[in-house]
């Protein structure tokens, strides 16, 4: 091969490299937008989903503030009819109370009359029996 072939040559295969090279920019060009399009459109999808799934986490929060509100309500509504009730219920036991101990003081002025009084029959009653018994031995030993 002369020299003038092999320059021939070179320059074919540099005509040949730089179209191949521009075959292969024009592919890497093609391929790298559709990868940025198909990026923004995997972007623009992630955002709709993020602010779809952002909103909901609000919703659910502000669900959440409402029922914490509304069981707090209930509870205090709760506790003041349970406050109430119990000093419903001390008011009742104080009343019993008071009305047992009346109770007791009466049953315990009644037993005391009725401990008396039976003292006192016990003793007329015995009384009459000695003095009975005291006849009868006296007829005895005379």
């Amino acid at each position: 091969m002369t020299d003038d072939e092999l320059r021939a040559e070179i320059r074919g295969l540099h005509q040949h490299f730089d179209a191949a090279r521009g075959e292969l920019r024009q592919h890497f060009d093609a391929a790298t937008g559709e990868l940025r399009q198909h990026f923004d459109a995997a972007t623009g999808e992630l955002r709709q989903y993020f602010d779809a799934t952002w909103g909901e986490i609000r919703e659910l929060h502000q669900h959440f503030d409402a029922a914490t509100r509304e069981i707090h309500r209930h509870f205090d509504v709760t506790a003041e009819e349970l406050r109430r009730r119990d000093e419903i219920l001390a008011e009742g036991i104080a009343h019993v109370d008071e009305k047992l101990d009346r109770r007791v003081g009466e049953l315990t002025e009644e037993m005391r009359s009725g401990f008396a009084e039976t003292h006192a029959l016990i003793r007329s009653t015995y009384g009459a029996l000695e003095r009975r018994v005291r006849v009868i031995e006296d007829r005895y030993q005379e």
